[in-house]
């Protein structure tokens, strides 16, 4: 009898950490960027969401846009970058932070909202 109670909270437990869409259950997460093209890597493969018109880039202050990572002489614009993405169908968010200095970063699922640094607002898109 209690087994089978236990299954149930477990299914449960499963099906509301996973209530978003097909596609988000399909995106490639990075757990860590051991090299800067693995970040590049995830860099365009955000992109592609993007421009896939399932996702929107988020805009915030400290958000760096996909596409202006690196400046005119090639180097990083920033010792920290983030980025986030968001489902348009489900809502699901993504963020993305590297450390180009000391190294290191992921792409990780977030939730269903984001608030931005002490803000009690929503982040708004792109």
């Amino acid at each position: 009898m209690g087994g089978g109670v236990h299954i149930q909270i477990i299914l449960k437990m499963n099906k509301s950490e996973n209530n978003m869409c097909e596609i988000c259950m399909n995106v490639k997460l990075y757990d860590h960027f051991y090299l800067p093209k693995i970040y590049l890597e995830c860099n365009n493969y955000m992109k592609q969401l993007v421009d896939s018109g399932d996702f929107e880039q988020i805009v915030d202050s400290r958000l760096i846009p996909l596409d202006k990572i690196k400046d005119e002489n090639d180097c990083w614009v920033d010792d920290i970058i983030c980025h986030e993405i968001r489902c348009k169908k489900c809502g699901q968010h993504f963020s993305c932070g590297v450390n180009t200095y000391h190294g290191g970063g992921s792409f990780e699922r977030q939730g269903k909202e984001m608030f931005r640094f002490g803000s009690s607002k929503p982040a708004q898109s792109l």
